[in-house]
């Protein structure tokens, strides 16, 4: 199976995490969860909201302006970014995660065994333009992703589901999670404008796929990232892939997040009154996430000593990626060590700076940390752009430092297997991020 790398982590708290059930941990604590080598990590803070009236009201609406969606949660508040979808012919209305670290559309059925009995749940029964994927249909039987040189399935061949159509299998670090279901084809609409034919997955079991669907903090996931992680093992096209090929559509997509306030989703297009300054471009270097070329992390000016290939995908390593659906900032343990070291040496004065506090998973007083948290370094990603040009992108003091709401800040940054550098929304609360997949690139 593939391997998309995550880590859950919790701070005093349920982590509401997309795929890993996590248990409430001690209230000083941030700590680790089974890392799942696919989807990223949310957090859910203890007296975050959970989707009250108010804010489940705001996702219903999900204001549009023509292809401009608002997202409902942030990291510090739900633990991930919502949108809704509609689905079918009438249209069904499902909020979704939204996901640049994973590659496929999924929402519940009512006959969804560990799905919770509440919904809202896709009704195909419902929706006069929905069609079963059959087991021996072409579409299924596809495993290797369009513009791949290999006659050899990438994941396996095709198989059926129970219900006995197109089935399809994602398992999540190692087993630590997993969805199970089959593949129906309907009209789905991201906006009113954005609509069009997409495969999707019914998901028809779960295993800690999320923390608990009774309280429902999301229903499905929306997947934005390369064709190539849409194989499970059926090689189906992502949602924009879809869309593309029944209406013009430019396979570019913008996006603003806040840590608390939800953010914004540009389909098709960039918008210049997101961000202020010009974009800075950076070439993706393996079109299965959003891999850019991470040459270096510093501490402030100090680099942490880590050579570059050790940021590129390896044999054991997926690289280094941007991805909405991972809350903090995960770096390979090796690297982790390195920052540590570096971060106490230069800045062991400030509070909470030593391996036991901070770096060790502990929370420390705001009180302690607001009065000098201007000293705090800045964590600098130095990464390859085009032409030997090297990009600077900065998370500031204020964005990896991380409220608990109990009055304490933790670490947005640790240490997991499995990846090179996970730049999750920590790290993209500082920037406007264009994911171009036209043209194979990041815009920051």
């Amino acid at each position: 199976q593939k391997m998309r790398s995550i880590l859950s982590f919790a701070i005093t708290l349920l982590v509401c995490v997309v795929l890993v059930v996590v248990g409430l941990l001690p209230s000083t604590s941030l700590a680790r969860h089974s890392a799942r080598l696919n989807r990223q990590p949310h957090q859910h803070f203890p007296n975050a909201v959970s989707l009250r009236p108010e804010h489940r009201s705001a996702l219903d609406a999900h204001v549009q302006q023509g292809n401009a969606i608002h997202m409902s949660g942030g990291y510090l508040t739900l633990g991930a970014y919502f949108l809704n979808i509609s689905i079918g012919s009438p249209a069904q209305n499902l909020s979704v995660l939204v996901d640049t670290g994973s590659s496929n559309t999924a929402v519940p059925v009512r006959a969804c065994e560990r799905c919770g009995p509440i919904g809202p749940f896709y009704d195909q029964s419902k929706s006069s333009t929905s069609v079963n994927m059959g087991c021996n249909t072409a579409a299924c039987r596809k495993c290797v992703p369009d513009g791949y040189n290999t006659t050899d399935c990438v994941f396996g061949e095709a198989w059926c589901a129970t219900n006995g159509y197109c089935g399809y299998g994602i398992t999540y670090g190692g087993g630590s999670s997993s969805l199970y279901g089959s593949y129906v084809v309907d009209n789905v609409c991201l906006t009113p404008e954005l609509c069009g034919t997409a495969p999707i997955g019914l998901i028809l079991n779960q295993w800690y796929f999320t923390t608990n669907f009774l309280s429902s903090e999301f229903y499905g996931i929306l997947g934005l990232a390369y064709p190539f992680n849409a194989c499970n093992p059926s090689c189906t096209d992502p949602i924009l892939q879809a869309i593309g090929k029944t209406r013009s559509f430019n396979n570019v997509f913008g996006m603003c997040i806040t840590a608390a306030n939800g953010g914004y989703l540009d389909l098709g297009e960039i918008n210049p009154d997101r961000y202020t300054g010009s974009l800075q471009w950076a070439p993706v270097i393996d079109q299965k996430w959003y891999n850019i070329g991470l040459k270096d992390i510093q501490v402030g000016p100090h680099s942490i000593g880590i050579p570059e290939f050790m940021y590129i995908t390896t044999n054991d390593v997926i690289g280094a990626f941007v991805d909405s659906g991972t809350s903090v900032i995960l770096i390979c343990p090796a690297c982790f060590t390195s920052f540590t070291s570096v971060f106490v040496k230069y800045y062991g004065s400030l509070p909470g700076v030593n391996a036991t506090a901070l770096f060790g998973g502990q929370c420390i007083p705001k009180s302690l940390i607001d009065p000098v948290i201007s000293k705090f370094p800045n964590i600098n990603f130095m990464v390859q752009g085009y032409g030997n040009k090297t990009i600077t992108l900065t998370t500031a003091p204020s964005a990896y430092l991380m409220d608990n709401n109990q009055g304490a800040y933790c670490l947005g940054v640790q240490g997991v297997v499995g990846v090179g550098a996970v730049l999750g929304d920590v790290f993209m609360t500082g920037y406007y991020t264009v994911f171009d997949q036209a043209n194979n690139r990041l815009g920051f």
